[in-house]
């Protein structure tokens, strides 16, 4: 019975997916599902059901398909005291996106600043910037959640103020004072805020490469993006994202890759510092990135067959978690689309149908050989 009420939901999940952005269509589908009676019915009844699953997906579709129901709003309000963080948190997206001009909102959202989970504070933190840029009370509220207990709250507080207030002659100040301090969620959100509101000034190119000596990860990491995304035109740009594929953390040298590959696909090292990091970096996530950029854009450079046959072959990724994804796979999966007639492919394809270590690779390449088999049946 939970696939039946968690199908009724998806439904209209898969409704917003597919057709999100197809206006008269899902003006259709939308006005369709308001047409039973008994949709909405079943709805509510779902905000009750003992699944957690079933009563997220009936928040996001009577948020989207019955926010002008009476009912709709107040179903909705309950759905901030549900027992599950996520049920609690997608009700503060919905009602914020739905009812962005209703009275009650902005104080609903104020009240999830009081909720014991951290991501319904971000989530209310975020909201607010987003909805309610005019309210004079707001950058008092984002001022107090700079002293929140949870760093994801801090990080999405100074996203908010220097969203709403990057014109306020104080922000820039506070940011940068962020980049001096001690809180490297706060300095990971600030690299960003100052590139992308103040590029334009002399000392904020400096600030964002500073950053790249930061002792945390992620501030490094952002530090890349931003100097991908603001300063790609730089002549200092691409050495400074070439020496952070030294770096000693693999989010960074990961993030160098990415960007190096999709802003300097011209320059004649791009291809070369690729291959060599699909080859020979020492992390699987920033080998699977190169091989992914090399797959997109080099994958018929003279000698490619080889080296995805051999990353293939002799990657040594040893799988620890479901979610990881292995280089062998996104190799395979490049001959695949690129080289799928050449007999080496079929002949690696079968090799590691019965032999790759990885299960779920094996899977994978059994998937594909049965079906090119089937092909061949024809």
């Amino acid at each position: 019975m939970v696939a039946v009420r968690l199908g009724l939901c998806f439904y209209s999940s898969a409704i917003a997916e597919n057709y999100a952005e197809d206006s008269e269509t899902f003006s259709l589908l939308k006005s369709m599902n308001k047409e039973y009676p008994k949709t909405f019915s079943l709805l509510k009844s779902c905000l009750q059901d003992a699944d957690k699953n079933v009563r997220r997906s009936a928040v996001f579709a009577i948020a989207e398909y019955h926010q002008d129901n009476p009912e709709a709003l107040p179903l909705l309000k309950s759905s901030l005291q549900d027992e599950d963080e996520i049920v609690r948190r997608f009700a503060v997206y919905a009602i914020a996106r739905n009812y962005q001009d209703n009275p009650e909102t902005l104080p609903l959202l104020k009240s999830c600043l009081q909720d014991e989970d951290a991501s319904v504070r971000s989530a209310a933190v975020r909201t607010i910037a987003i909805n309610s840029k005019k309210d004079p009370e707001t950058l008092a509220l984002f001022k107090s959640c700079l002293e929140d207990k949870d760093g994801r709250v801090r990080r999405v507080a100074v996203y908010a103020i220097a969203k709403n207030y990057n014109k306020d002659p104080q922000t820039l100040p506070f940011l940068k004072s962020c980049l001096r301090g001690e809180d490297a969620y706060m300095r990971e959100e600030a690299v960003d805020a100052i590139a992308r509101h103040y590029k334009e000034y002399p000392e904020t190119f400096p600030l964002v490469k500073s950053c790249l000596q930061d002792e945390h990860e992620n501030v490094r990491r952002n530090a890349v993006f931003a100097i991908a995304e603001y300063y790609v035109e730089d002549p200092e740009a691409l050495p400074l994202l070439k020496s952070c594929l030294q770096d000693e953390h693999e989010n960074v040298r990961e993030a160098a890759v990415r960007e190096i590959a999709e802003c300097y696909r011209e320059d004649a090292e791009t291809f070369l510092l690729l291959k060599s990091c699909a080859q020979f970096d020492n992390n699987y996530w920033v080998r699977d990135a190169a091989l992914d950029a090399l797959g997109t854009d080099w994958a018929a450079e003279e000698g490619m067959f080889d080296l995805f046959y051999n990353c293939a072959l002799n990657d040594p990724f040893v799988r620890e978690k479901d979610w990881q994804q292995n280089p062998r796979q996104t190799a395979l999966a490049i001959l695949l689309q690129y080289y799928y007639d050449a007999p080496r492919t079929l002949e690696l394809l079968r090799d590691r149908a019965e032999n790759d270590p990885d299960e779920k690779l094996r899977q994978y390449a059994q998937e594909k050989l049965k079906r090119w088999e089937n092909l061949q049946s024809f």
